[in-house]
């Protein structure tokens, strides 16, 4: 993406498009990523597993995040919450 030469309200508009272009490409990566652990997220689920053991599998099991980060808690809700 091009940057404005002068810092004033074209940089701002400039600035705050580019953050939420980089924030609706990780969401996008996010969702797809879940879409791939989705049944095992949601088997273990059914199993009767708490999140935190969720998270703890999926670590255990080397299943990468989008970003590449350890699974967390609020990382596997989003998955059952976007992909059921």
């Amino acid at each position: 993406m091009h940057t404005p030469a002068r810092k004033g309200s074209n940089f701002l508009r400039w600035h705050a498009k580019a953050i939420s272009t980089n924030i609706a490409n990780g969401k996008t990566k996010a969702i797809i990523n879940a879409s791939s652990v989705s049944s095992l997220v949601q088997e273990l689920r059914a199993a009767g597993s708490s999140f935190y053991a969720i998270a703890n599998e999926l670590e255990a099991r080397r299943i990468p995040t989008a970003r590449g980060g350890k699974w967390s808690v609020a990382q596997v809700k989003n998955v059952l919450r976007w992909t059921t």
